[in-house]
């Protein structure tokens, strides 16, 4: 048995987002592929501009998400994602979408979120990190909700808004705290506390691909 500290490796277990956006974005990504596909005789400027359209709903609308787990927080913006380890974060705020604050030399960055909380995934464990506290301190006055399969087992107000995805955040980030310091968790190496910001090559094929054919088409047409 491997008695050893786990490590605050990049696990990102939640999954913070509007459910109603992607599924906007999942419905028009779909609608304008079934028109692109009856529409082939529209020629093809028509159609690399209806999967344009659909490639940007699922960009914009579909994959942009907020992460948190002991790896920190990750956040999943159009063409952009941004890492924040636990070590260096700082703040959070929701006043009009959710804003990150992280340190970084020099100073400090902030990093808006595109996505709002919505949805939370728990995986298993007791606490928002697998640790047993916390979770009992954000639901120990709440009634017992009735048994349902696949719940969260989080209050509603952590689970649909942008003010009760930032108390979530600060809530892993002090459990994260407590683990470091009971043992529970390994602090990363000091390579691993700096904010990670890098563009996103899937979010950037998926648009500039169809739209290069799209002015490809319009040229030779």
């Amino acid at each position: 048995m491997n008695d050893a500290p786990a490590s605050a490796e990049n696990d990102f277990g939640y999954t913070l987002r509007h459910t109603g956006t992607v599924a906007l974005g999942v419905v028009g990504a779909l609608a304008a592929l079934v028109v692109a596909g009856v529409s082939l005789a529209a020629g093809p400027a028509f159609v690399a501009a209806l999967v344009t359209f659909a490639a940007l709903s699922v960009v914009l609308l579909v994959r942009p998400s907020v992460r948190v787990g002991t790896g920190g927080v990750r956040i999943d913006n159009p063409f952009r994602r941004h890492v924040v380890p636990w070590p260096a974060y700082q703040d959070v705020a929701s006043r009009w979408n959710l804003c990150v604050y992280a340190a970084r030399d020099p100073g400090e960055v902030e990093i808006k979120a595109w996505a709002l909380a919505s949805r939370v995934t728990r995986p298993r464990g007791e606490g928002l990190l697998g640790l047993p506290g916390i979770r009992g301190r954000l639901t120990r006055d709440l009634p017992p909700a009735p048994e349902r399969p696949r719940t969260s087992g989080l209050p509603a107000h952590i689970a649909g808004t942008a003010s009760g995805a930032a108390s979530f955040i600060e809530q892993a980030h002090a459990e994260w705290q407590e683990g470091v310091a009971t043992g529970e968790f390994r602090a990363p190496a000091a390579a691993q506390r700096h904010v990670d910001q890098r563009w996103d090559l899937l979010d950037i094929t998926l648009v500039a691909v169809p739209a290069v054919a799209w002015l490809i088409a319009l040229l030779v047409g």
